[in-house]
């Protein structure tokens, strides 16, 4: 969203001194990070916590006016804080109303946050101060002021020590599929309490799909958030992800307060972007001569260093004794890469390896203002969530928000099969990166605008290379027509072996 640099503080009572002033300010300025979302001032009682609107356009103005019925994120706790640093809009990621959600991240010391969402995901506070995932529901009701913001589920990350996160972020046709960014003082190397970067990726799960017996994992449909992916970047010193700075822009001069759960202070918001393919790019600075560097870039200098890191969030190779690994990756160039003939070459010449056909996508995916539905296909992101190894109970195959057109979709189905060298292009455009004559064939809706997740069993003790990819037949041709013109869409191939 955009800044409007009108944030003021709700007028003091009459006879209020400076004094007062001085400290209304201080309490408002985490509620007013983010500039106009984050609107007001803790409650009397408890520490400070967090309030949501929803914003639009007035049919006469030309500036914003709040919806009516913000909520607040937080517990009225004594002693207890809540800080937002960013947010995100999943547009239309409640797929069974078409409901916008809000996506919330920050850092709280408060136990009861959880309790204030209902059952919410029934995890606990792990250490001093986690990082929180809230999700609203912008329920619906009309032009505005009609529509309200209802709490919907949250999730804490930590690890036992202090934690928060600082940015969120998700591309524009995946709004169920987001990624965050933050800090932990859980090292992945070195040992001790110094911060490292926290990534983690998130699903809601509002999809569809069958469970293999014996998955242990969350069934579908649940409406919860579910932890696709974390990980932790960062070497032997001190690694800090990229926020904006420790002063309050609204007010000259004034920093932050932060409450306790505000460190590293002042960081609020950013440092994450996600792409079409489900890539994402941390940036952030380093103190580590050993952060994790590609082979070849320029060493680190003296002090600190400004660093950028690409990470595709897929399971990477692993081995621990006979257990081993090798790797997820997909046919548009993330994730595993193998430089074997039993692999597609990352994006293969004459080939895009993503979703499919590439002349019918919409060209910057599903922006504001674009007609809806739209004419263009929209890009399906296919994940694997959970373990990969032998044995494994948790694993499940994500495609997010596979529905191309309203209604268009006759029948779509998850492929499983053996990858080929090249893929073949029997359906009008779309590439088919399975082996002819060697897939399995799991039905997926007709026309639900559902995500889609197929939940494994028990995985065999070894496999691969094994290939997945959604393959969707339409009634109404997806392109702008004449050559484009297609009743066929693919998703890029996911392959894995382990």
């Amino acid at each position: 969203g955009q800044s409007t640099g009108d944030f003021h503080p709700p007028p003091l009572p009459v006879g209020a001194g400076r004094r007062r002033r001085r400290r209304q300010l201080r309490k408002v300025g985490p509620g007013g990070e983010g500039a106009e979302i984050f609107v007001g001032q803790g409650p009397d009682l408890g520490g400070p916590r967090v309030r949501v609107v929803v914003l639009a356009e007035a049919a006469a103005r030309v500036d914003l006016v709040a919806r009516a019925g913000g909520i607040e994120i937080g517990s009225v706790v004594e002693g207890a804080h809540t800080m937002a640093r960013d947010v995100i809009v999943g547009r239309g990621a409640f797929a069974v109303t078409g409901e916008n959600l809000i996506y919330v991240v920050g850092s709280t010391d408060d136990s009861e946050l959880m309790a204030t969402f209902g059952a919410g995901s029934g995890d606990v506070l792990a250490g001093p101060t986690d990082g929180f995932v809230a999700v609203l529901r912008d329920v619906s009701g009309g032009p505005p002021p009609a529509s309200r913001v209802e709490r919907w589920t949250c999730r804490f990350q930590g690890d036992g020590l202090n934690d928060g996160l600082t940015g969120i972020n998700a591309w524009n046709e995946s709004p169920d599929h987001f990624t965050v960014t933050g800090w932990t003082e859980v090292p992945v190397v070195g040992g001790g309490s110094h911060i490292d970067i926290d990534v983690a990726t998130y699903f809601f799960n509002n999809a569809i799909g069958p469970v293999g017996g014996g998955f242990t994992g969350s069934p579908n449909g649940t409406l919860e958030l579910l932890r696709v992916r974390r990980t932790q970047i960062g070497g032997s010193a001190e690694d800090r992800p990229c926020v904006m700075g420790a002063t309050n822009a609204t007010l000259v001069g004034l920093l932050f307060d932060t409450f306790g759960v505000g460190q590293p202070t002042g960081e609020s918001g950013g440092g994450v972007a996600v792409g079409e393919n489900g890539r994402c790019n941390v940036v952030g600075r380093s103190a580590s001569v050993d952060y994790p560097i590609t082979t070849g870039a320029r060493p680190k200098d003296v002090g600190t260093d400004a660093v950028r890191t690409e990470l595709d969030m897929l399971p990477a190779g692993i081995s621990s004794g006979p257990v081993v690994t090798v790797g997820a990756g997909r046919t548009d160039g993330t994730g595993f890469q193998a430089a074997t003939p039993i692999y597609p070459p990352a994006v293969a010449s004459g080939f895009t390896g993503g979703s499919t056909p590439f002349c019918a996508l919409n060209e910057y995916g599903d922006r504001i203002g674009d007609p809806t539905p739209s004419t263009g296909l929209r890009r399906m992101l296919i994940d694997f969530e959970g373990d990969m190894v032998g044995g494994s109970t948790n694993a499940a195959v994500i495609v997010s928000q596979p529905n191309p057109v309203a209604g268009s979709i006759l029948l779509g189905v998850l492929e499983f099969g053996f990858p080929p060298a090249l893929p073949w292009t029997t359906f009008t455009g779309a590439e088919i990166w399975l082996g002819t004559g060697t897939y399995t064939l799991f039905p997926m809706f007709a026309g639900s605008p559902q995500s889609f997740r197929f939940c494994m069993g028990p995985l065999p003790p070894g496999g691969g290379p094994v290939s997945a990819q959604m393959v969707c037949f339409l009634s109404t041709p997806v392109g702008a027509g004449g050559a484009c013109s297609s009743l066929n869409t693919a998703s890029a191939a996911l392959w894995f072996d382990f």
